[in-house]
């Protein structure tokens, strides 16, 4: 009798344990679960694609997939890629070079190759340092520090940069920014917009008491906005001839003769806003749309899918047109993550289940999938009508939208 009681109460012991844990696992994964989530395809991410197939990044090479990501093979085998991008005909990678003296980094070297010969690279160049890279036009540019093509301070630290590499030409890769200065601030924000006629980008002064930003005109090589505090504004070039900006909560077209129209992005008497949106990205739709991302916080700012989830209230989606008319404001629950978002349709993670919405019919959440209760940090990548996702080097799942 004393036996059954015993095994009885053990085996209740160890319901509990077990039922503590499953709790405890989902609490977990809701609190530590970071998700980049990157919306265009030319910066260089884990995956891209030309239109006709989706090339991706595993820990054994790059593959290529059909749109539908039902068939796929390996088309490059290194396991030490580590950023991919694609724009036309042409491919770049960057995979892990030597290893740095005194460092645990590595050098990157950067390939460009045509689609149709992906076994013979046409240039190839190495840098110490390549955070960012971004391919448009047949024009690379690359954010960080070349081999041999450098600048130092005064106190003789070699200092991060931008550099421009014409695919279409084929000469040497230009140094661009001799007189910019390294400071944390995303590269999207550094190179704000470029064609075959000006380039537009930052010069960070981080040497003036007030750390705010020089815009500049590659082509002319002068000022031409003024003054603006990043920590604050979000600017994004429309043309050669405007800007649009984000500063605090109002949404402004700026020219040469100043502010030519704004509209503020806050509901009026909406009690939900207890905090300050902070304006994170946007994609602009080929029908003149504008989707705008922003994540409120009371305590803290972050970016787009990488929110601190201590202070994070929500993410907040604004569908404006051209004529910067407020057509939809989105927002959703708390420690909800949007992973994608157009005219038409917002996909979302609620802990591990993923989300479709018609955010202009309703708010009905229709799931579509699930990922496994991962701890840690996930990388979701955009790519054709599918959104990849990725741990570890690794992708674990595809899900595909706008269907």
């Amino acid at each position: 009798m004393k036996k059954s009681v015993i095994i009885a109460f053990f085996v209740l012991i160890v319901a509990l344990i077990l039922i503590l844990a499953i709790i405890c696992g989902k609490a977990l994964f809701a609190k530590n679960l970071i998700v980049n989530t990157y919306q265009s395809s030319n910066f260089g991410i884990n995956c891209a694609t030309d239109g006709n197939k989706i090339y991706y990044i595993q820990t054994d090479g790059i593959y290529q997939a059909t749109m539908d990501m039902k068939e796929s093979k390996c088309i490059i085998k290194d396991r030490n890629i580590t950023f991919l991008a694609i724009d036309g005909d042409k491919m770049v990678y960057s995979k892990n070079g030597l290893k740095k003296q005194n460092s645990s980094g590595h050098s990157q070297i950067i390939k460009v190759l045509l689609l149709s010969n992906i076994q013979s690279p046409i240039y190839d160049m190495e840098f110490l340092n390549a955070d960012y890279f971004y391919l448009e036009n047949d024009m690379l540019y690359i954010y960080g520090i070349h081999n041999d093509i450098q600048r130092q301070n005064e106190n003789g630290t070699v200092e991060r940069g931008l550099y421009i590499y014409n695919l279409k030409e084929g000469n040497d890769v230009m140094f661009v920014t001799e007189d910019m200065c390294y400071k944390n601030f995303s590269f999207d924000n550094l190179l704000l917009y470029c064609d075959e006629n000006i380039c537009w980008f930052y010069d960070p002064v981080v040497y003036t008491s007030t750390k705010e930003d020089n815009l500049y005109a590659l082509n002319s090589k002068k000022l031409v906005t003024g003054l603006w505090d990043t920590n604050t504004a979000y600017l994004k070039p429309l043309n050669r001839k405007s800007l649009l900006m984000i500063e605090k909560n109002v949404l402004k077209i700026i020219s040469s003769l100043g502010v030519e129209k704004s509209v503020s992005l806050l509901p009026n008497n909406n009690s939900n806003f207890t905090g300050e949106p902070k304006f994170t990205g946007w994609i602009e739709l080929s029908n003149n749309d504008m989707v705008f991302f922003a994540q409120e916080y009371k305590y803290c700012n972050s970016t787009l899918g990488k929110p601190k989830l201590k202070d994070h209230l929500y993410d907040i989606i604004f569908l404006v047109n051209s004529n910067l008319e407020i057509i939809k404001i989105f927002q959703t629950v708390p420690e909800e993550i949007i992973l994608y978002a157009d005219d038409e349709v917002v996909i979302s993670l609620l802990e591990n289940e993923i989300y479709e919405i018609n955010y202009l019919e309703s708010d009905v959440r229709i799931p579509v999938g699930k990922i496994p209760n991962y701890l840690g940090e996930i990388t979701v990548n955009v790519c054709g009508s599918n959104l990849l996702f990725f741990k570890n080097g690794e992708m674990f799942q595809t899900v595909e939208i706008n269907n």
